[in-house]
Formats: structure tokens, sequence, C-alpha cells
């Protein structure tokens, strides 16, 4: 199937398998009462690119997500995997082992490598002017954190999307 999606001038074909959906291209969803960036300078653009961390704690982050997945490898496979690099986890896995690896890094919280999500909380509320943080207001408690992993030359499915705002976007 190939979806297509235009972004200003420009039109993205994407071939992808299996069954997809796409929603009215017209319909154009973040409006002033919907979109909390609404009225933040970069809007119009739809995104803005932002320094967050400086060498150190991007360093401290990428060791810490590291650990994490090799952690996962090491726990599926029974062995030590200590010459294991993200840059070649995909040399380290068949695809049986990544959906096990995919399956349980979808539901990490800060704590689990070592992260300060405060400082960053904090770093974006000064660039957006919004107070940000990661308890949901409808259940209580941390919203967990994903750990994505799309291996190169692999179909691992992570198409283009906005995710939602969970409860907003539905009372909408």
């Amino acid at each position: 199937m190939q979806l297509k999606y235009h972004i200003d001038s420009e039109e993205l074909q994407l071939n992808v398998q299996g069954d997809f959906r796409q929603s009215e291209l017209s319909k154009v969803l973040s409006n002033e009462s919907t979109d909390i960036c609404f009225h933040l300078p970069w809007y119009s653009d739809g995104y803005v690119c932002e320094s967050l961390f400086n060498e150190k704690e991007f360093s401290k982050l990428h060791d810490g997500i590291e650990r994490v997945i090799r952690g996962k490898l090491e726990k599926f496979s029974g062995s030590s995997l200590t010459d294991f690099t993200l840059n070649k986890y995909h040399h380290f896995v068949d695809d049986e082992e990544h959906i096990k690896i995919v399956r349980e890094t979808r539901d990490l919280f800060p704590e689990d490598f070592d992260f300060d999500v405060e400082k960053i909380h904090s770093r974006l509320a000064q660039k957006t002017g919004l107070r940000l943080t990661d308890e949901s207001p409808y259940e209580g408690g941390k919203m967990h954190i994903i750990i994505r992993i799309n291996r190169p030359g692999s179909e691992d499915f992570n198409p283009p999307h906005k995710d939602i705002y969970e409860h907003y976007d539905g009372a909408i």
C-alpha cells in the first residue's frame, strides 16, 4: 500500500505493508483550543529544534538507554554482552528477540536509565512557557517512556504520526 502525505508544497509517498488507514489529508486537527503550542513562535513551522542536553548529559542518557537494552538482551540470551553498543543492536538480535525487546521497552521510567526528567521539564518549560510534568492528570502516577527501536534496512514499523494527547484528543 502507498500512503501519500502533503507537507507544505512537498508530497511524500511511503510504501507500507499491513492494514493502514489514512485520515483526511485536508483535515487539520490542531487549533487554538486543541494545541498547547498554538501561540508559540514556531507553531506555523510545526516544529522547532532545540538543544536540551549538554554533551555530558546526552552521554549519560545514551549510556542509560544502552544499559537498559543490553540488560533486556542479556535476559533473553542468557549470556553477558560486554561488547554490545546501541549502534550495533541489529547485529545482536534476530526478529524474534527484537519483538521481545520492543515489548519490554514500551513501559519504562526515568529511573530505569538514571535520567533526570525534572531537569528536562524545567528546560522545556523555559522554552515554551508551559508547565510540564510526566504525571497523568487523569489516572495519577507517572507516565511511562517508550524506547522505539527501528533496525536499519528493516520493516520495523514507526510511520510518521502524531502522538495524541490521549484523553484530551478523545474529548474533542
